[in-house]
């Protein structure tokens, strides 16, 4: 009798023991998974907040996004020519508009500033002269060339950059915002330098 309640409590210890292991495994996968979870949630943030913005807030366009979106105008409306490129903050966010035309229609295409397309409308083109007004995009300074240029001239969060042709010659149109100054600055698109500074008080 005494050696069937010895083996009855040596069996209940060991199966207590076994429930506690097991238990404790289930705290370490409950453990793990909450790591996962957190990370991934960190991973999905750092995706979110990888747009750059400068000191008073406003996005800066990456690098990447002036020919990321030309080519994808051209080849959108691969007989077209490209008459302006304008990018334009909005806080912290931007956007694109690439325009263009050929012998009959016009064209603009809209980009967010990760490159993604938002909209691409046209208009019939009755400008009998339309090829005077192209953009050689592969002959000037790029975006981010012309707001380094900009700001190594000018203190101040870029706004708004348009290339475009005026009275035959190719130039950047850089507004920036100082101290609630709007500073305009045209640029030789070519070479970069400042043609001229307009300051708005």
């Amino acid at each position: 009798m005494k050696k069937l309640i010895l083996m009855v409590a040596l069996g209940s210890g060991i199966l207590l023991a076994g429930c506690q292991q097991n238990s404790g495994n289930q705290d370490d996968t409950t453990s793990k998974t909450s790591n996962t979870t957190a990370a991934t949630s960190t991973a999905a943030t750092s995706e979110v907040n990888s747009k750059v913005t400068d000191k008073n807030g406003i996005v800066v366009p990456k690098s990447e996004l002036y020919d990321e979106t030309i080519t994808k105008f051209q080849s959108a409306h691969t007989e077209a020519i490209i008459t302006s490129f304008k990018w334009e903050a909005q806080g912290p966010n931007g956007q694109v508009e690439v325009e263009g035309e050929d012998s009959s229609q016009e064209y603009k295409m809209i980009f967010d500033d990760s490159g993604q397309l938002l909209g691409d409308t046209s208009e019939v083109n009755d400008d009998k002269n339309w090829q005077d007004d192209e953009v050689k995009t592969d002959a000037v300074i790029s975006l981010s060339e012309a707001i380094e240029k900009a700001q190594a001239d000018t203190e101040g969060s870029v706004t708004s950059a348009e290339l475009e042709k005026d009275d035959g010659v190719t130039k950047w149109e850089i507004k920036l915002l100082h101290t609630n100054q709007e500073i305009e600055l045209t640029l030789d698109a070519q070479g970069g330098k400042v043609l001229n500074k307009d300051v708005d008080d």
